[in-house]
């Protein structure tokens, strides 16, 4: 039996996805992860089969539609249904189509459409699988009380008709089989009660690392600056795609200047390049560092600033430093409304940043750590293999 996991997207739609194909191939099966093509050399890294699927998405495609990635300067009402967009959900549709064989099964992230209808041209059984908050909202349900539709769902419905012509017949029944889970890779207090849910496992986070960290050490200034300072902050945006990322820069610096405390910057996709064109990297209270391992950087700083994509805030959560959310669009808003409503972070308007307010908010604070989730909320890749294990 082959399992073909397939995702897109940026590296928090990948890293999960990565690491329950690294358990499940322990486990005996055979992996096959059909991804983003900028994210090869990583599923390769782990050890994993890989077939390219969609776009390729990387740093420099994003920097070149940041604002696509920042809902407070274009909000998802203004996306429009194109057939430029037609064309790429029919082109990864039929990349889909031609990997599956009859007896694989399809482990599909939920961003991705018409995964039942692909499922059942392929005969092949298949399973659905949720990265963020708000991956298991039954968006169909939710659709019917409101009075118009989206552009893009009716362009997808109008896409799904004109397959299932096309590859079933026109005679065919339009009902495809359930799949065999639903697993949702959140812990419970990443389940936003107010909306509608579909029926799924809840297996908490599903945390996996780049193995380059199995055997990385820190550089000497990084040692140096943890063992001569008192805890600092971090800044730590992952892949998350930025208009301004040297205003925002500018503004994280001034908080640690205010609090006398050294800023760690790790170079995520938004600041590769920048470093040496630009003076303010010189900063005496700036330190930037090349992507790491945030398993090991995050129990060392006093107060992390990250974006909310759940990637980075499980690893976060998982640390117990101090967290200021700044979201900027998807499920970025609404893990920030969940984290503080569990007393997990604070959260920050990006683009109102205000760093004399920020500054006297982490100066005031208790300097205990937030609540943090329990250790089982962490463990999710092992109760999804087990999970899939009873059904595969």
């Amino acid at each position: 039996m082959r399992l073909i996991l397939a995702t897109m997207g940026t590296l928090g739609d990948h890293l999960p996805m990565l690491g329950l194909g690294c358990a499940l191939q322990r486990q005996g099966f055979s992996v096959l992860v059909a991804c983003n093509r900028a994210v090869h050399g990583l599923a390769q890294r782990a050890g994993l089969e890989v077939a390219s699927f969609g776009e390729g998405l990387g740093p420099d495609q994003a920097a070149g539609s940041s604002s696509h990635w920042d809902h407070w300067i274009r909000t998802p009402e203004k996306v429009v249904w194109n057939n430029i967009v037609q064309m790429r959900f029919l082109a990864q549709t039929q990349e889909l189509l031609a990997l599956l064989e009859p007896d694989d099964v399809l482990i599909g992230s939920r961003n991705l459409p018409l995964l039942s209808l692909i499922a059942r041209v392929c005969r092949c059984r298949w399973v659905e699988v949720g990265l963020n908050s708000g991956s298991m909202i039954d968006y169909e349900l939710l659709a019917k009380s409101r009075m118009e539709a989206h552009p893009w769902q009716l362009g997808l419905e109008k896409l799904e008709h004109t397959l299932r012509q096309n590859l079933l017949g026109p005679a065919e029944d339009p009902t495809d089989p359930p799949p065999l889970l639903r697993l949702h890779a959140v812990s419970e207090m990443f389940v936003p009660g107010d909306y509608p849910q579909l029926p799924c496992h809840r297996t908490g986070f599903w945390c996996f690392e780049d193995p380059l960290w199995q055997h990385w050490s820190p550089p000497a200034e990084l040692v140096t600056t943890l063992a001569t300072a008192s805890a600092p902050l971090g800044l730590a945006f992952s892949s998350q795609p930025l208009v301004d990322p040297l205003a925002l820069l500018e503004n994280h610096l001034r908080v640690a200047e205010l609090l006398g405390q050294p800023l760690i910057l790790v170079k995520g996709w938004a600041f590769q390049g920048l470093e040496s064109s630009n003076p303010i990297f010189q900063h005496p209270s700036l330190l930037a560092v090349d992507p790491l391992s945030f398993r090991w950087l995050f129990p060392r700083l006093d107060t992390a600033f990250v974006h909310g994509g759940m990637g980075t805030l499980a690893a976060a959560l998982a640390g117990g430093c101090r967290l200021v959310i700044e979201p900027f669009g998807n499920d970025q808003f609404l893990n920030a409304k969940l984290a503080m409503q569990h007393g997990l972070a604070w959260s920050v308007h990006p683009h109102r940043f205000d760093s004399d307010q920020v500054a006297a908010l982490l100066a005031q604070a208790s300097p205990l750590r937030l609540a943090q989730a329990p250790a089982s909320d962490f463990q999710g890749i092992d109760q999804a293999v087990n999970l899939l294990c009873q059904v595969c």
